[in-house]
């Protein structure tokens, strides 16, 4: 099965945030004076707060985001996106397309 597309329109914050503060988890767990840490593996995760790697994770479907457009009083969307079409388009490419 093909994977250019996401199954669910989940926008995180920006991968080499991310990457950078699972390092800094690994590091920080691996000098740390645990002794039943396991070697090898995603042993960090039992040590290190999880929702510390992620700060923003959104959630933005297609009716709340034409809701939004529809709704909205922002000169700047209006002129970017003149048309639901093109609006659709960006949400797409945002949230579904990887």
């Amino acid at each position: 099965m093909s994977r250019s597309r996401k199954h669910t329109p989940i926008v995180k914050d920006n991968s080499r945030c991310s990457k950078k503060a699972k390092r800094a988890a690994n590091r920080k767990v691996r000098r740390s004076n645990i002794d039943d840490l396991p070697q090898k593996g995603c042993g960090y995760k039992k040590y290190y707060c999880q929702y510390d790697i992620h700060d923003f994770i959104s959630y933005w479907t297609w009716e709340a985001a034409l809701t939004w457009y529809r709704t909205t009083s922002d000169s700047y969307i209006k002129k970017k996106f003149p048309t639901e079409k093109e609006f659709y388009v960006h949400w797409y490419k945002d949230m579904i397309a990887k």
